[in-house]
């Protein structure tokens, strides 16, 4: 019996898991539904850098300083006014869209469970060119995950 319950439990975890991108509920905490707890931001294996292409475009990377491989990724543009996502991403090889706050492709999301040392996609400025702070939750396993890291901008 108690091997059944500990099958189940491993099984309901797996389910809880998104492998094909994080969903829309995820928009406003950007924290997996998974079971775990986030790991402190300090402690992060990974660090999230925007760069500056032009005036309207910024290229947002996620890297593993040190190799360690994750497997999902939720980047937004936050707005400083209201905290909410905004602007858009281009879709890259690796990624897909998701609309946050009504926003089309307002938040860029991994479209497999693969492990990835690191990713690079593209975000297009809002038209109303407010103040974003760019924040990335990266996930390592089911249940090792940071929320909201924030982004140096170069």
């Amino acid at each position: 019996m108690l091997k059944i319950v500990v099958l189940c439990a491993f099984l309901a975890i797996g389910a809880l898991a998104f492998p094909g991108g994080a969903p829309t509920t995820a928009c406003d905490s950007m924290t997996p539904l998974h079971n775990g707890s986030p790991q402190p931001n300090p402690e992060s294996p990974y660090t999230v850098t925007a760069t500056a292409i032009d005036t309207q475009r910024y290229e947002v990377a996620i890297n593993s300083a040190d190799g360690t491989p994750f497997k999902g990724f939720l980047i937004q543009a936050r707005s400083t006014l209201n905290d909410e996502a905004v602007g858009s991403f281009d879709v890259a090889d690796n990624s897909k869209n998701i609309d946050c706050f009504t926003t089309v492709g307002s938040a860029s999301t991994h479209i497999d469970n693969s492990n990835k040392t690191s990713v690079s996609v593209i975000w297009n400025a809002p038209a109303s060119g407010e103040d974003v702070q760019f924040v990335a939750s990266v996930v390592q396993s089911t249940l090792i995950f940071w929320v909201k890291l924030p982004a140096t901008v170069a």
